[in-house]
């Protein structure tokens, strides 16, 4: 009996398969469908917030209140009355300051955000390079799709002939984990000034401490927020640039690069180290019996 069914079946099978390999676009979106309706049903866990490390001051806010006031032994100053303060319109929408951040705050395992101008000392007063935006945004426990980065948003306010390319930046013993050299991502632009014909270029640079390891790709980034098995994660966003225009963008990336080599030992400071990572799910496996 069962075997007679098969028999009359087969043409039939061969038909389907057949009607499938002569339509393969329909048949991609069809699965396509079924694997984002697979994803939505399915409750896909977040990974664990990580603490901030025992120096770092988040106000009620949202603001990380610990940049250092000198970087590089006073060669830039923290200039306190230049401080730029992010909004609350902007704070949604980077979603720092949400309703789990201020669950967490306490615990010290919020989202924060912190940013400030530095001024070079050595630099003359109309130097491109006397003053630099210092930006730093850190985010944990959450499945963050990195949407704020240079490149898209330099679009979305406005900006011109946008280009995004890796930089080596030699910035030595960092005092981390971190190798003396490393890429950053820069991010060229240009935008109209106060008048139609008054054109200005403008740089930035961007670089994320992935689990206290630098990565330059967002898209990077993204991929492990999404990893299941990632239990503990956090990544957080160095992003710097000259504070006007620029008219040559080697001299800019030298300018930076010594920027850096001043900044980032004092920025890693307050950030998690894989080492903590690593403590963590040491301490997450004691606590299951794992």
């Amino acid at each position: 009996m069962s075997r007679s069914a098969g028999i009359s079946a087969s043409p039939a099978l061969r038909g389907v398969l057949g009607w499938a390999l002569a339509n393969p676009h329909f048949m991609i979106a069809v699965l396509m469908v079924i694997v984002t309706a697979a994803f939505a049903l399915r409750e896909w866990p977040q990974p664990e917030p990580v603490p901030w490390p025992d120096k770092v001051q988040v106000d009620e806010k949202f603001r990380m209140t610990s940049l250092p006031t000198e970087l590089g032994g006073g060669h830039y100053v923290l200039a306190s009355d230049r401080d730029l303060e992010v909004s609350d319109y902007d704070l949604r929408s980077l979603k720092i300051g949400t309703s789990l951040d201020k669950e967490r705050r306490s615990q010290r395992r919020s989202n924060w955000y912190a940013v400030g101008v530095y001024r070079d000392t050595r630099a003359e007063e109309q130097s491109p390079y006397r003053d630099w935006h210092l930006a730093v945004y850190y985010y944990t426990g959450v499945g963050d799709k990195v949407p704020h980065v240079p490149e898209r948003c330099q679009v979305a306010g406005g900006a011109m002939n946008v280009v995004s390319e890796n930089v080596p930046f030699a910035v030595g013993d960092s005092g981390s984990t971190w190798p003396a050299e490393i890429e950053l991502c820069r991010v060229r632009y240009e935008k109209e000034g106060g008048f139609a014909t008054d054109r200005y270029q403008g740089v930035e640079y961007y670089i994320f401490s992935l689990n206290g390891r630098p990565e330059n790709s967002w898209k990077q980034v993204r991929f492990e927020l999404s990893l299941p098995w990632q239990k503990y994660c956090y990544f957080a966003k160095i992003q710097f640039s000259p504070a006007r225009g620029v008219t040559d963008v080697r001299q800019a990336d030298k300018k930076a690069e010594e920027f850096l080599r001043d900044c980032l030992p004092e920025v890693l400071k307050l950030l998690p180290t894989p080492a903590d990572i690593e403590r963590l799910k040491a301490a997450g496996k004691a606590d299951t019996g794992g």
